[in-house]
């Protein structure tokens, strides 16, 4: 374990946590600790030397979600995340690892999360494309953000109509008014003519068709 004395960024708290036995003592993120014991290819001689605070380490880390999205890229999965969680709050990079085997081992296998909720992306290869049939649907409070949203993954991709657009990447994605549902129940085809005529949402334009006479 001498190389770990020379990862400086956590040496102190980890000093800290191997003599006192107890993950108070982190002084950084856990998951900081994880990912950067894997990328520095040390977190197997960890576990070998201190399996009991693998253990506690493990324990402290977040259940997956039971359900998660995996995205099949043919390359680009890592900036791909990368761009993803620059855009949403609450978002991060957890994991990047390489395929072991199979057709695309050696590729990039990485686990993010957006808005708290996580993704999976993988390097798969060219067998399988991205189809505008599964879409991510971006709940928005206001125009502001939905000005946000829809220029940050627009930008370099295609915007599509109805609030629908295509990112650089071949992800599609929905750009819409969380109250989406109330304004359809007020008055749907008023809402929906008005819909079908719009690339981003204009909440302003749906607002006044909803008041309108159904």
């Amino acid at each position: 374990m001498s190389r770990i004395a020379g990862w400086t960024k956590g040496e102190a708290s980890i000093r800290k946590l191997l003599s006192r036995n107890d993950l108070r003592y982190w002084e950084i993120p856990l998951r900081e600790y994880v990912r950067a014991l894997k990328r520095m290819g040390l977190y197997d001689e960890f576990a070998r030397a201190f399996p009991h605070h693998v253990k506690m380490m493990e324990a402290s880390m977040p259940d997956p979600d039971k359900i998660a999205t995996c995205l099949w890229f043919e390359s680009g999965s890592v900036e791909a995340a990368e761009f993803y969680v620059s855009v949403f709050p609450d978002s991060e990079i957890l994991d990047i690892s390489r395929v072991s085997a199979g057709p695309a081992a050696g590729n990039a296998f990485v686990v993010f999360s957006l808005a708290d909720r996580t993704f999976q992306a993988i390097d798969g290869g060219p067998m399988f494309k991205i189809t505008p049939a599964i879409s991510f649907v971006v709940n928005c409070a206001d125009q502001p953000e939905i000005d946000r949203y829809w220029g940050a993954l627009a930008e370099g991709g295609e915007e599509g109509y109805c609030g629908w657009l295509t990112d650089r990447f071949g992800v599609s994605w929905q750009v819409v008014p969380a109250y989406m549902g109330d304004l359809m129940r007020a008055n749907s085809k008023g809402v929906m003519d008005a819909l079908l005529t719009m690339r981003k949402v204009d909440l302003g334009a749906l607002n006044v068709a909803a008041t309108k006479t159904a």
